[in-house]
Order: C-alpha cells, then structure tokens, then sequence
C-alpha cells in the first residue's frame, strides 16, 4: 500500500505534464496555422482547377486540352504554338474575415513570354504592347515586338475588383517565338494580409525550436560542466553542444526572422549548410570503442574537413556546391558506415553474452522519438501529409526526389532523431547517476551512523568493565567472610550471581585502534548474538596514516555487507565471517571472508533488491577508496563463499 501510495502523486505528476505538453503544442500548432491561404490556380495531373485553354497556331484559334510531363507540370501540344489564351470563371472568395470585403491580389510570373489579364473582356493589365487586335482578339505584334521580348522571368500582379466573383478571368500568353510543348503560366490568388500572416505564422515554430536548440546547447554544457565539478568530465559532450550551436546558427540564418534581420546582411553563414552535423559524427563515433572508434573518428573527421574547404571555396567564389555531400551524399554514407558499425557491435555482444536485449524503455522512447520526427517532418516536408512524407523519405533513400538527386530528406530525419535520442539518454544517465549519488550517500550516512553507535557502545562497555572491576574487590572480600563461616552452598550462590553479571559484559576489544574496534565490535557483536561464527586478526596499532572517515567506509561497508550475506542464508546452514587486518611497513591488508547464499533464478523480493542495490554501493565506495590508494578490490565469489580483500598502500 505504501508503495502505491508512493506511486500515485508520480502518476499524477506524469500525467499534469503529458497534459501541458499536449496543450502548448496544440497552441503552438494554432500559432503555426492561418485560415488565410494562399490560392493556386494550376491544373495538375490529380487536380483541375477549371481552366480552359486555346492556342493560336498559323493564325487559327483551336481548343486544346493540356497533358502532364509529371505530376504537376501542365505542357499544350499543338507544335508551334504563337500564343496561349486561358479563361476560367472565378469562384474564389478570399478575405480577412467575414466582414470585410475581399480586394485580393492576381499573380503570376510568366517566362519568355508577354501576357495580358482581363476579367470578362475588360483589360486589367497588360506587360506587353500592340495597337491592333486580331479577329481573335489577340495583339498584333510586330516582329520588332517579339525581339524586345527578352527571355526573362517576372512577375506580373493586379488588384482584382470588388465584384471578381462570378466573372471569367482571361489570360492570353503571348511568345516571343514560336513554342512546342509550351507550360501555361499557371496564377495565385492572395491578398496582402496573407503574407503577413504567413510569415508571422511561418516564424512561430521556426521561433520555438530556435529557443528549443538554444536550451539544449546550454542544457548540455551544465551536465558537462556539473559532470566536471565531480571528477568525471564526459569530453565528448562537447560535441553535442557544439552541434546543437550550429544548428542553432544554421537554422536562424535561414529563418524567416533571420532572412529579414541584420544577420542575414552582416553574416554569411550559408558556410553550416549541411556541414553542422559533423559534431554529431563525431560525438556518436566516440561512443564506440576500440578500432571501431578510431575508424569512424578518422572518417568523420575526414568528411568534415573535405566538406569544409569545398563549402568555403564554393561560398568565397559564388559558385554551386559540387562535393561529395551533393545531395546529402557524404552525409548519407556515413549513416550506412555508423549503421554497420553498430551491426558489428551487436553480433559481437551476441556472441559474447548470447543477450543483447534493448531494454525497453530505450526501444519505447526510440519509437516516440520516431513518431514525433514523422509528424514534424511531415509538416516541413509532406505538407501536412504523413503519408506523403514517407513517400518523400523512400525516395531520399534512393537518392530520387523529383527528379534531382538528394539523400538530405533521409538523413536529416535520421539526425534528428539521433540527435534527440543522445540528449534524452544523457539526462537519463545524468539523472541515474545524481539518484544513485544520494542513495549512496543515504547508505553511507546509514554505515556512519552504525559505526558512532559502535563506538558508543564500546564506551559504555568500558565504563560498564571498570565498574565491574571495581567492585571485583568488594566481592572477593565479601566470598572470603562466607569461606571462613563455612556456609558453601551460600558461597556457590554468590559466585554464580558474580559470574551471571560478568557475562553480560560485553567482549573485550576487538583491536587497539579505537576506531577499527569500534566499527569491527558493531557488527561483530551482532554476528556472535545471532549464532554466526566469528573469527578475527585485526593487529594493527593505535593510529593508521589513513582518514578516518575513508577507514570508517571502507571497514564499515565490508563487515556490513558480510553481515547482511550471512543474514539471508537458510536457518540451520554454517554460517560464519573472517576478517583479517595487519598492516605491514606502509602497506594495510585487508580481507573479509564470509559464508553467502548460492544465488538460484530470479529475485523478487523487493527488500532483498534494495539489500542487493545497497551491497553494490557498498563495493563502489571501497573500490574508489582502494584506487586512491594504488591498490585494486578484490572480489572473490565461490559457490556458499563471498570474499573481498585488497593492499591499501599508504606511504
């Protein structure tokens, strides 16, 4: 009951959280969407937009209809084409909000050509000139007309009417030259609100995951640096940090705040493109061992510096970058290189343990990890489509993505999940580690506590002994007046009462350090009251060049685990504890020998795991205080037998 009662404020919390998070990212999901889009009026291969088209061939007008060259792109056939005429009627509404009327903004950018908008038969606007018209109702352009007609791309834009809706809209393409297969230039509608709001909608995720790279480059350098005020600096946490500061600088560069922002014009830091997870590279190289390490360092490190110097010189020149990660490649093989790496190293751990296991928890935050950079990529990539976005991911890893050769889909999806993975481990581990240090402190506040209580009880039995001793004399005195009166059976009476009160003295010491006996009568005492045999040798002299509090560990540790093994052993079997102590020149031997349990299956119990948890913090403890002391912790485990010795050099 204790237990669940334990558990249910956690759940609690769990859930309150789970509960926040859903609610800031349905916010921020709110934050990132506008009612305002912008309207496209292309025909696509899955989607018409209504439009309907004619071509003036030789001076003939024929309706034709439009095929697809892919699943976008519209071509019309008809082989020299002059000019195009496309009509459709606006059904369209686009506004700010209900009440206000819509004055939306006609766009489009037509290339090689010269075009004319007109809304039923009123001429809105036009980028090419003529004064005569056809029986058509095309312009009659000159050929000094269509050599002015530079092939160029532009933008042509008209503010439509208030009463648009219902009318038909007419775009006649004129070309400069005759066209096969021409590409209609296909309008969008919109109005100036909707860019605003884009880009204000655009920059409010790009905002929070620039504050989320931000945090995480900080949140990493105070592990390393917390790490590092404890002795153990994890070096290679340098990398993770440094990975998450060029995405940082990357990321706001190219986002829609940074593209509009003094950074943008002082900096060029298109010098990152790509090139930021290098240190990410690095980092999880590291983290194997062995050739394996050194060789994915090396190739690592390599790519980096290839990618660098190409990158630099393309960014110096103007020019495009051609190197190895063109379209991600660089990037994308050594995915497969770590991929296989890791491969190695599970079949080599399969072979040496025959169990190689992920533990749970890992596969299930590795697969939430998954799901989350699914539903993200989505977003960036599918337009919203999940399905889409795997698509687009199969497709990167075959290097095919509309037609242009690009791994990067692929690999930043791996990146990023790697990425969030080694940080939610780190802060795993960070935390096991900060949980185990206060359950090792509690553990050895609990020994220290045990061994002031020895040492307290040795002074009550010292005290307890002179009393004695001083009143010896008094019942010596007393027994040779009943002698002498020859009462014997009153005599035998009085020595059995004088021994009863002697044997409830406690034993004499068990070493002349008075710290060593405090400790070793502590347990042993105990050992003897429960029926376990007790043998020691603790000749050592009245002071040791060691602190007392790292002998009061160490000691206090080995006897009580000792103590704690012969405890959980079946009634009835041979139990005892062994425990040696001399010290020799500058050299202290120690060594404890005791009778254990064999382990047999799985253990349960939750206070035999707790018991077991508080022996290894135990074992921790007296292995750094042997390391201190260029000595090594020997532990020993035989079938009913558990031994721990070790050389403390003090000198």
């Amino acid at each position: 009951m204790k237990e669940e009662r334990r558990r249910g404020p956690f759940w609690a919390a769990l859930a309150l959280t789970a509960l926040t998070a859903a609610f800031l990212l349905a916010v921020f999901s709110m934050l990132d969407s506008t009612e305002l889009y912008e309207i496209y009026l292309w025909d696509s291969a899955k989607e018409r937009s209504g439009w309907r088209y004619e071509i003036l061939q030789d001076g003939e007008l024929l309706p034709v209809e439009p095929g697809f060259a892919d699943e976008w792109t519209a071509v019309l056939p008809g082989g020299d084409i002059q000019a195009i005429r496309m009509s459709r009627t606006m059904t369209e509404r686009l506004s700010v909000n209900d009440n206000d009327a819509a004055y939306p903004i006609l766009e489009l950018e037509p290339y090689d050509s010269r075009v004319e908008v007109l809304l039923d038969g009123q001429l809105l606007a036009a980028d090419v000139q003529g004064g005569q018209r056809d029986e058509n109702g095309f312009l009659v352009l000159t050929e000094r007309d269509r050599q002015a007609m530079l092939p160029e791309y532009r933008s042509v834009a008209v503010t439509m009417p208030e009463d648009y809706l219902g009318r038909t809209l007419t775009i006649n393409v004129y070309y400069a030259q005759p066209r096969q297969d021409p590409v209609p230039p296909y309008p969008k509608l919109y109005i100036d609100q909707m860019r605003y709001a884009s880009e204000v909608t655009a920059s409010v995720p790009e905002s929070a995951m620039l504050t989320v790279y931000a945090l995480l480059t900080l949140l990493v350098l105070s592990v390393f640096a917390l790490d590092a005020r404890s002795g153990r600096p994890d070096w290679p946490m340098v990398l993770l940090a440094l990975y998450f500061l060029l995405l940082f600088l990357d990321k706001a560069y190219n986002s829609t705040a940074g593209t509009l922002s003094v950074l943008y014009e002082r900096m060029n830091l298109s010098f990152f493109t790509d090139l930021y997870i290098a240190p990410l590279f690095l980092y999880l190289a590291l983290r194997f061992t062995g050739g394996k390490r050194i060789f994915l360092s090396a190739s690592a490190a390599a790519w980096a510096l290839y990618e660098a110097a190409v990158m630099y010189r393309a960014v110096r020149r103007g020019e495009v970058f051609m190197s190895l990660s063109y379209g991600g490649l660089g990037a994308y093989l050594l995915i497969l290189l770590f991929g296989g790496a890791f491969l190695l190293e599970y079949v080599r751990r399969w072979r040496r343990s025959k169990d190689t296991r992920i533990p749970r928890s890992t596969a299930l935050l590795t697969a939430a990890v998954a799901a989350g950079e699914l539903i993200y990529g989505a977003r960036q990539w599918g337009g919203g489509s999940l399905r889409d976005y795997v698509q687009v991911l199969l497709r990167s890893m075959v290097s095919e993505l509309n037609g242009y050769p690009s791994f990067m889909p692929f690999v930043n999806f791996v990146m990023d999940i790697c990425s969030v993975m080694a940080v939610l481990l780190l802060l795993w581990s960070f935390v096991r580690r900060t949980i185990r240090a206060r359950e090792t402190i509690s553990v050895l506040s609990e020994r220290s506590r045990l061994t002031l209580e020895g040492y307290e009880r040795m002074l009550r039995a010292q005290e307890a002994t002179n009393a004695v001793r001083h009143e010896m004399r008094h019942h010596m005195t007393a027994l040779a007046g009943i002698l002498r009166d020859g009462d014997a059976e009153r005599a035998s009476r009085y020595v059995a009462a004088v021994s009863s009160q002697l044997e409830q003295l406690p034993a004499g010491r068990y070493s002349p350090n008075m710290l060593v006996d405090a400790i070793a009568g502590s347990c042993l005492d105990q050992a003897s009251a429960e029926g376990i045999a007790v043998e020691h040798s603790l000749s050592l002299p009245e002071r040791l060049p060691i602190p007392d509090e790292e002998l009061s560990v160490f000691l206090s540790n080995m006897l009580e685990n000792a103590l704690q093994a012969c405890r959980r052993m079946e009634p009835g079997s041979e139990r005892y504890i062994r425990v040696r102590m001399h010290l020799h020149e500058n050299s202290l031997f120690i060594s404890c020998v005791n009778s254990a349990a064999d382990e047999q299956g799985e253990r349960t119990d939750r206070r035999q795991h707790r018991e077991d948890r508080r022996h290894g913090y135990g074992l921790e403890a007296m292995e750094r205080i042997a390391e201190k002391y260029s000595s090594i912790l020997a532990v020993d485990r035989r079938p009913g037998e558990f031994s721990v010795q070790s050389n403390l050099h003090l000198g």
